[in-house]
């Protein structure tokens, strides 16, 4: 199978990580980055309305906070990778001379 390069229309095979063309960043799927944020962004909205809750109707509880904390990174973390799931995406730099 061949991808086609959106910036130089260059065809490469299915699997590189460069494009030979103009040699953008090939991504297959989510990016590290996306991934790293949607978990972040999860582990700190679960806390915060796990917060509230204990606050608002138990006792506070910090092991019960790190593990809604926790399943918030899990969650935040699954929806980015099925965000770009089977997608090919290109990424390339553009520095100003």
């Amino acid at each position: 199978m061949e991808i086609v390069c959106p910036h130089c229309h260059t065809v490469s095979n299915l699997g590189v990580a460069v494009c030979v063309g103009c040699q953008a960043e090939v991504v297959y799927g989510s990016t590290f980055s996306e991934v790293k944020s949607a978990a972040t962004f999860g582990a700190i909205a679960a806390g915060v309305v796990s917060s509230v809750i204990m606050v608002k109707f138990f006792s506070f509880s910090f092991v019960l906070l790190v593990v809604c904390a926790f399943i918030g990174a899990l969650c935040g973390r699954a929806w980015a990778q099925k965000a770009h799931l089977d997608e090919t995406r290109f990424f390339r730099l553009f520095l100003n001379k």
